[in-house]
């Protein structure tokens, strides 16, 4: 079964300005006419959490599609105790 999601943001937050609204079309499963895209979150683990939770609140993504925290590369140089989570979506190819 193919899950679609219709993700829209309104960036209403303290140091944004004017509001900011993003619509895409977003899907869980891969297909010849889609391309995957990679979203990295690196942070503390209440901040990716936080993060994480959000998107799900959102309607973006399930808690569970993240991957569980994994090693850092050596070309990424986090500070100390921050962790590294990833999501793969597909979009439509235009």
């Amino acid at each position: 079964m193919m899950q679609v999601q219709n993700f829209r943001v309104d960036a209403a937050e303290a140091w944004v300005e004017e509001s900011v609204q993003i619509q895409i079309q977003v899907h869980c499963n891969r297909a010849p006419d889609r391309q995957p895209v990679q979203l990295l979150l690196i942070g503390d683990r209440a901040s990716v959490s936080a993060i994480i939770h959000r998107l799900h609140a959102l309607h973006f993504a399930e808690t569970f599609e993240w991957t569980e925290t994994l090693p850092t590369p050596h070309h990424i140089t986090p500070q100390p105790g921050h962790i590294l989570r990833t999501l793969t979506k597909y979009l439509t190819k235009p």
